[in-house]
């Protein structure tokens, strides 16, 4: 970049021709306007496609890059249209830009909204509404009106399109949404993208004094889940949780207000005081302990009747299959569930042979069981694909699977064996929902890289069954995976010995 003087921002005006690049996670955008000229920055309102062929003001500074040449990198990109405009085009179903600009030429912005809510007969009369079409502009108006009336207020408080639209997503279409969030705008919080800081914002705005006990509650709820699931853990410290409210609240030396805000807190049931005297969230921690009650439960359980008597002849007729000898470690995983048992963990660094030890469990179970009652659960739909493709089962996301399952009437997932792959990724919260729909009778096994990074979110699922025994747990060490591609994983494992390589 060519950044030799320091300059003013500047404006700069024009038809948005074309999107050329769009940045789904930074938002950054490479865009082209209609006289040709590049423009580039993040726009986090909406979808910059949805903005093609719309006169916009930008506002930002020239710049030259060694490779695209001149362009004007934007801080700030607005419609020049009138807000209702873009909401009757944009979002409202039925209304074209030629309809929308006879509307907008005829009424004001209130004379058309007062139409739309309570004589919208009266648009008949313009060339192009017909009956049929009305109605659908009528159904969509009444459904996305909110929507526009909840940008209004929030956006005086620098809320952008793509929060609200958030926003509205997450509450549906409650009646009286904009009267709730004023009584209380830390409900915001929930939201991804706003947080504490910008919920107390509006609510200092909406005179919520700076000390009141529900302003340090939201704050105090706001950063123990914060902490939790930013930090992977389960609870925090009294100390710990006070420091973070006194950085968030620019307080100090408050114990005594924080102590009375903790005690309503405690009341409330919102926050658990754990017997070690300190506190998490009360969904992570009953999400834990009912973790805790599912191994419990399957571990006292009688086990299944052997799946083969002569489990030998067995192993040597499947490693014929396989084209390979099993490690004593495999066999003790088969031989686990050979035995009947109705809960396994199987871990092992990458390239130990876990995927063909999981096909070979599957596998002795499909003796006993259809293939179309087992089923393997991935987080990621990469992990999901590799997993069938390895073992030749199917699988799914475990968010598709819940999915199905908010979908039906029944209580329990259809399977009769289930396989959850890469469980040190999965936080407590989400492995709890996947148990709580796992059948008593179902063969449970989980598997996953003790030596992965841990879950995004709270919760060490896999390090904790390990950790606490509360299943057999087989361990793969022998490394497998060693052309030079993957010779990387021999590396990984003398480095988590100890062993320099």
């Amino acid at each position: 970049m060519d950044t030799n003087s320091p300059q003013k921002e500047v404006n700069l005006t024009g038809t948005l021709q074309k999107v050329l690049y769009q940045n789904d996670e930074n938002k950054y955008c490479i865009a082209v306007l209609s006289n040709g000229q590049k423009i580039c920055g993040a726009y986090f309102d909406t979808n910059l496609k949805m903005l093609e062929g719309e006169e916009i003001l930008l506002t930002g500074l020239w710049e030259t890059h060694k490779k695209y040449g001149v362009q004007f990198a934007f801080t700030s990109l607005v419609i020049k249209e009138a807000e209702l405009f873009f909401f009757l085009t944009k979002i409202v179903k039925g209304v074209g830009k030629k309809v929308a600009k006879e509307l907008l030429k005829k009424y004001t912005e209130d004379e058309l909204c007062e139409i739309l809510d309570n004589r919208p007969s009266e648009l008949l009369t313009f060339a192009g509404i017909k009956e049929k079409k009305l109605t659908t502009i009528v159904t969509s108006w009444n459904k996305f009106k909110h929507l526009r009336e909840l940008g209004s207020f929030l956006g005086q408080y620098g809320v952008t399109s793509n929060l609200i639209t958030k926003i509205y997503q997450e509450f549906g279409e409650v009646e009286n949404l904009i009267e709730k969030i004023q009584k209380n705008p830390y409900l915001l919080i929930r939201i991804k993208g706003i947080g504490f800081k910008k919920a107390d914002e509006i609510g200092r705005a909406l005179g919520i004094e700076e000390h009141s006990t529900f302003r340090v509650g939201a704050c105090m709820s706001f950063v123990l889940k914060e902490y939790c699931d930013n930090n992977g853990n389960s609870s925090i410290s009294k100390d710990k949780l006070y420091a973070l409210c006194d950085d968030n609240l620019n307080f100090y030396n408050q114990e005594e207000l924080y102590e009375k805000v903790l005690t309503q807190i405690l009341a409330s049931k919102d926050i658990h005081q754990t017997k070690l005297d300190r506190y998490a969230p009360s969904m992570l921690y009953n999400a834990e302990k009912r973790i805790l009650e599912f191994f419990q439960i399957r571990a006292k359980a009688n086990p299944n009747r052997p799946i083969t008597s002569n489990f030998e002849d067995y192993i040597i007729k499947k490693e014929k299959s396989l084209g390979f000898i099993l490690s004593d470690e495999q066999k003790k995983a088969v031989e686990l569930i050979n035995d009947g048992a109705n809960t396994v963990a199987l871990v092992g660094y990458a390239g130990t042979g876990k995927s063909t030890s999981s096909r070979a469990l599957l596998e002795l179970l499909e003796e006993i069981i259809g293939f179309n009652d087992i089923k393997c659960m991935a987080l990621s739909g990469i992990a999901s694909q590799r997993i069938s493709d390895t073992t030749g089962y199917e699988s799914a996301t475990i968010q598709s699977e819940l999915m199905k399952m908010q979908n039906s009437d029944k209580d329990y997932f259809p399977y009769k064996v289930i396989l959850i792959d890469e469980t040190s990724m999965i936080n407590s919260v989400t492995f709890y929902q996947v148990i709580s729909k796992v059948d008593p009778n179902c063969v449970f096994i989980i598997v996953g890289d003790d030596g992965q990074l841990p879950a995004i979110g709270a919760g060490d699922i896999l390090a904790d069954v390990i950790k606490f025994e509360l299943a057999p747990v087989c361990k793969l060490t022998k490394i497998y995976r060693q052309n030079e591609l993957q010779a990387i994983a021999t590396i990984a494992n003398d480095i988590r010995k100890g062993e320099v390589p």
